[in-house]
């Protein structure tokens, strides 16, 4: 046995080293000769497709480089992996910025076609974007801005709209865009028209309505405006209006699937430093049951039709990439465990219907569908067409993320939401969630905007919501749905929601049960909005097993809690607490007004450092004076300023920060109160230097003197 234990150890140690011994570095640039070795920069390779032809030779532990600056134009077939000790790693070389994956080629040779239209043959691959100096220029379309409407549904294979007068076939062959259910487009391929309205398309998802908005695209009739275009699958020819010939202009079109597209089941790669462009389909394509072990990291994802990365498998990394202009979703993660999604910033994902792959689930930032321990931490995400993040996956850590601006192109989703089961055991916390918008504009007149922020949807249960941040909400802050169970809300704060928190049980059989909530503050600043909100079919109000100290604050009315649907009702704090025997120590708003006066402050820190404000005067929401706070990283805080007449004049000249520029040595204060006034008068020739950071809320003026000087060197931040 110990010479068999001794002899299997010596294989294994001669395997390693053999591994080690035959990795080799490559390098590519684009002054390289495919015809060298590839083995030093000087002699470099030149092409992806040379790549390609030689990928198969590769062993564990080789490094694949591109060099910095260079722009490679092609698609990565990766089909070999690497081992636990000898990964494949793609990586950039040289000075400069990251190396470049291109998915398009450039256009030339651009001829007259007709009037202002112009063509041009492509014939590597099927055009699915065309970009001017990386701009995603529109796809021509029909009409040319806004909608039609559906004047009679026809279920899920067409439909009839009698303002559709062109003839027989006119649209046969283009694709028609259609908001057929409040939180999906989809995409359909005409299959006849007739002359009387009549669409017809193969089946989708979901059933289409009367008066739902649609558009189509496709076809070289609809070629009218500046930068549109279209490209014919059969001539090979790609056609644009211009009014110049687009041969003077950097025209390039999306012919590539993927950047790097990798083997079912491929395992141990290392991404990083690249950036993908262009990729008509997905950028990196990971996938696989058996897959696992890639990192990608500090790369950049820029117009993806579809996908930034596609996803699957066990010990996936993503960490300080960037994603822009993705059509469809940044990260689309399925079945997947293990993972890290960390320090990305996302931006303009999924905001162009008709562009992306469509239907349930697209135009997010990050989608996880099924998996298990999760940590997606500190990103930025910046306008989405639907959530900012969707985690149906159990064991997760979701926290530090700043999400604005969701729900931009459709309905009834959540700027971080979970659904179904499958999404259980995981703690949501520290969250920035503001500006969730919602659109349903294509919708049929009169459709309901169901807006939500931290959205734990259907069967949800074992989450732990806590100390997260939400404001500017044109829906709800906080959403426990049907059938979501044994949940934990504590320490958030909503601001400017419909309702601070709404349990909506209104799925037959599905009752929303046994969750807790404490030390929570439910603002409710807008007109007509409430703390609580419980909403049931059933009859069923019974959603909550325990409720206490908690701020139930409504500065407009009485009213803190509300039942709708079954039995209506409205609930003062005192009614609520004998008729629930919840929220014994929560309190309410000390201060009342009449809207839409409003003198309270939120004041967010999303920063990585502690912030200091100081206040000129202001109480908390126990109606205790505030000279200061601190805040430290992701949190906030709610102050109600109290308006006065104070004014500060700056009569010196130089620093802001220097009380003997201003009258009687008193300096504005870091934050003020609406009324305030700030009057900048300096000596004569002199200046007043904005050296550090202020706010000027809602209400205060600032005044510059004629003639005298303000120069900004920090910030004025305006809220």
């Amino acid at each position: 046995m110990k010479f068999f234990i001794a002899k299997f150890l010596a294989v294994l140690i001669f395997m390693i080293n053999y591994q080690l011994a035959t990795a080799a570095n490559y390098y590519l640039s684009a002054s390289g000769n495919d015809t060298k070795s590839g083995l030093t920069p000087t002699d470099a390779w030149k092409t992806i497709s040379h790549l390609n032809s030689q990928i198969n030779n590769f062993t564990p532990g080789t490094h694949i480089f591109f060099n910095r600056g260079d722009k490679f134009s092609g698609q990565i077939d990766l089909n070999i992996s690497g081992t636990a000790t000898a990964k494949i790693y793609f990586e950039a070389y040289g000075i400069g910025i990251n190396p470049i994956i291109d998915g398009c080629v450039s256009t030339n040779m651009w001829t007259n076609y007709s009037a202002n239209i112009w063509k041009t043959e492509i014939t590597n691959g099927s055009i699915q974007q065309v970009f001017e100096n990386n701009k995603r220029l529109l796809a021509a379309r029909y009409p040319d801005t806004g909608f039609l409407r559906m004047d009679l549904a026809a279920g899920n294979t067409g439909f009839i709209d009698a303002a559709l007068n062109q003839s027989v076939g006119y649209f046969n062959g283009c694709n028609v865009i259609m908001q057929n259910i409040d939180w999906a487009w989809e995409y359909r391929k005409v299959l006849s028209s007739s002359a009387a309205g009549a669409i017809s398309f193969a089946p989708t998802d979901y059933i289409t309505e009367n008066d739902v908005g649609y558009f189509f695209n496709n076809k070289l009739a609809f070629v009218t405006r500046e930068g549109e275009w279209y490209f014919d699958t059969s001539t090979k020819f790609l056609y644009m209006y211009s009014l110049v010939n687009p041969t003077s202009k950097s025209i390039t079109a999306s012919v590539f699937e993927y950047g790097i597209k990798c083997d079912w089941n491929t395992q141990n790669i290392v991404i990083t430093d690249l950036n993908f462009l262009g990729q008509s389909k997905t950028a990196i394509w990971y996938r696989g049951a058996s897959a696992s072990n890639l990192s990608i990291t500090s790369c950049k994802f820029f117009n993806q039709y579809n996908f930034g990365a596609e996803l699957m498998g066990d010990s996936i990394k993503v960490i300080n990439c960037t994603f822009e202009n993705i059509g469809g979703t940044a990260i689309d993660g399925f079945t997947i465990t293990n993972f890290k999604f960390s320090n990305n910033r996302f931006l303009k994902i999924g905001v162009e219907p008709g562009v992306g792959n469509g239907g349930t689930g697209s135009f997010q930032a990050i989608k996880i569908w099924e998996g298990n321990n999760a940590t997606v931490s500190n990103n930025i995400i910046d306008s989405t067409g639907y959530c900012g993040i969707t985690i149906n996956a159990s064991n997760g850590l979701i926290e530090k993320n700043i999400i604005n601006n969701t729900l931009l192109t459709t309905s009834d989703g959540g700027a971080l939401y979970s659904w179904s089961s499958s999404a259980h055991h995981n703690v949501y916390k520290k969250n920035i969630i503001s500006n969730v918008k919602g659109n349903v504009t294509a919708r049929p007149a009169g459709t309901y905007k169901i807006v939500n922020a931290l959205y734990m949807d259907n069967y949800v249960y074992n989450v732990l919501l806590t100390e997260n941040v939400i404001y500017n909400v044109e829906g709800n802050g906080i959403v426990i749905n049907a059938g979501a169970h044994d949940n934990v809300i504590e320490k958030n704060t909503t601001y400017t929601c419909n309702a601070g928190i709404c349990f909506s049980d209104w799925l037959a059989g599905n009752t929303v049960y046994n969750n807790r909530m404490h030390h929570n503050i439910f603002y409710a600043n807008k007109n007509n909005s409430i703390s609580i909100l419980v909403q049931s079919n059933d009859n069923n109000y019974n959603v909550l097993a325990e409720s206490d100290s908690n701020y139930l604050c409504n500065p407009f009315a009485a009213e803190v809690a509300h039942y709708e649907w079954s039995t209506p009702q409205n609930f003062t704090l005192a009614q609520w607490r004998s008729f629930t025997t919840h929220d014994m120590h929560s309190k309410q708003s000390f201060y009342t007004w009449v809207f839409p006066v409003d003198s309270s402050m939120l004041i967010v820190n999303k920063g990585n450092n502690d912030t200091l404000h100081t206040f000129s005067s202001a109480v908390s929401l126990d109606n205790i004076v505030v000279d200061s706070i601190v805040l430290t990283p992701f949190t906030s805080q709610i102050v109600i300023l109290k308006k006065s007449a104070v004014v500060y004049t700056f009569n010196g000249n130089g620093n802001w920060s220097n009380p003997s520029n201003w009258v009687l040595n008193k300096i504005p204060a870091t934050t003020l109160s609406p009324g305030a006034e700030i009057i900048i008068d300096p000596i004569i020739n002199g200046e007043c230097l904005l050296d550090l950071e202020r706010y000027l809320p809602a209400g205060t003026k600032l005044t510059v003197a004629p003639g005298k000087k303000l120069n900004i060197k920090g910030n004025f931040i305006l809220q």
